[in-house]
């Protein structure tokens, strides 16, 4: 992955749309500063957004919100953390059908 021509260094903008292309099947989806104009405005709704998806499919997610310090973790199978306290959801059959 490359940020520019002749660069080896990713920008944001490109490390969010693929992997690095070691391994096609795992692909990195990170948003730096999620929330930029509240970010901007001081407003602290904004955070760090990291994901992999397997196969296309998510499988980590992490998500750190710096102005309150709280991190909500998941990974597939694994179940779901805030502030290092598990969280538990409803079964479902589908993750776009969980609501917790």
């Amino acid at each position: 992955m490359s940020g520019s021509a002749g660069s080896s260094r990713p920008t944001p903008s490109s490390a969010r749309r693929r992997g690095d292309g070691r391994d096609p099947d795992y692909k990195w989806v990170i948003d730096p500063i999620d929330g930029t104009k509240s970010f901007i405005h001081g407003v602290p709704l904004y955070g760090t957004l990291i994901g992999v998806e397997v196969r296309g499919r998510p499988a980590v997610g992490v998500v750190y919100l710096p102005a309150t310090d709280e991190m909500v973790a998941a990974a597939d199978g694994l179940g779901c953390t805030w502030n290092g306290r598990r969280r538990g959801c409803p079964p479902s059959t589908g993750l776009t059908r969980r609501r917790c």
